[in-house]
């Protein structure tokens, strides 16, 4: 007799029902993903596997939780875990050096929908991470949904802002926002070129702010520069 599992020769995992159910968790992935980034789980493991025990008192955190966090990454194919042992698969070690510093010398650096990810300090320490490593003449490229004065001028983004504080913490930013937090992270705005996408999304270009220049530009509807 048929069951739900094996209907038609289909295994549970093919079933649709079941593939919605993976889409809806989908969100437990991106927080686990988030905890390990966040601790430096990757860089750490880049080093050698360990137990659970040792890699959460390494990276100062509750020996329990971190080991259903180790576990649930081992789940979904980012670690490996043997014996007790966890270690790095080839899609964990996709995360090393998300925690540490950015690479030096080029001549743009792209941030595509990355900063609504964060809160505003995180988001900062992002951008000054950025800016340690950038040249004077090099730019950064910032992807991001701009949060409009009217709401229904993009529902969608103002969705997604709600959508990241529920999961993240997180939000969208307003183009004053961004303004900010460039400014303080030592850049200074030199274009703002909206999309047009149903999104919201625009594309922020900054540059390292020199000495006295201030943080203007000029504005218009769909392409903003100096």
């Amino acid at each position: 007799m048929d069951t739900l599992g094996t209907a038609q020769g289909r295994t549970m995992s093919d079933a649709p029902a079941w593939q919605l159910t993976r889409l809806l968790d989908g969100y437990l992935v991106s927080q686990l993903l988030y905890v390990a980034a966040e601790l430096g789980v990757a860089d750490l493991l880049a080093h050698g596997s360990g137990p659970g025990e040792e890699i959460a008192r390494l990276v100062g955190a509750d020996a329990a939780v971190l080991t259903r966090v180790l576990r649930g990454l081992a789940s979904e194919g980012v670690l490996e875990e043997r014996d007790g042992r966890f270690g790095l698969s080839p899609i964990g070690h996709c995360l090393v050096g998300l925690s540490g510093a950015v690479p030096p010398g080029a001549d743009a650096y792209l941030l595509s929908r990355v900063l609504h990810d964060w809160h505003d300090a995180d988001a900062a320490r992002i951008l000054a991470t950025c800016r340690r490593a950038m040249a004077g003449d090099a730019r950064l490229l910032i992807v991001d949904a701009l949060l409009p004065e009217d709401a229904r001028d993009h529902p969608a983004a103002i969705r997604m802002d709600l959508h990241m504080h529920i999961l993240f913490g997180a939000r969208e930013r307003t183009e004053a926002d961004f303004r900010r937090l460039l400014g303080r992270a030592g850049f200074r705005v030199h274009g703002v070129h909206v999309t047009g996408s149903p999104a919201g999304l625009a594309v922020i270009e900054a540059r390292p702010a020199q000495p006295g220049v201030a943080n203007e530009v000029t504005s218009s509807v769909s392409s903003r520069t100096p």
